[in-house]
């Protein structure tokens, strides 16, 4: 019996370790592409149509369109530098901000 005792808490504390051992793999940054939620004054086909040829010509990709919030998600090719695109965001007519794109939680102050 005490040495069933044993082999279970060895078995336990030999899974726990090989689970906090998974959490530590990490993607490279190296792999990370910049993404960016762009609103714009897009509240009608013309005008987001427009920001969106810009966007293309800029050098970024559009990942996803948000009709409700006048924006889309973009995201930079692997050869261009994050800042100069949010740049070039910035300056087509239309556009009213360049956010980059993250993960967003609430603090519940614990």
């Amino acid at each position: 019996m005490k040495y069933r005792l044993l082999f279970l808490i060895a078995g336990v504390l030999s899974v726990s370790s090989l689970n906090a051992g998974a959490t530590e793999i990490k993607t490279p940054s190296s792999h990370v592409q910049s993404t960016f939620i762009v609103l714009c004054d897009c509240n009608t086909h013309l005008k987001r149509t427009l920001v969106q040829r810009e966007i293309n010509k800029a050098g970024a990709k559009i990942l996803f369109t948000y009709d409700n919030l006048g924006g889309f998600a973009v995201r930079a090719s692997k050869s261009d530098d994050p800042g100069q695109l949010e740049q070039r965001l910035r300056g087509i007519p239309g556009v009213k901000s360049v956010e980059l794109d993250g993960e967003a939680g609430i603090n519940t102050g614990s």
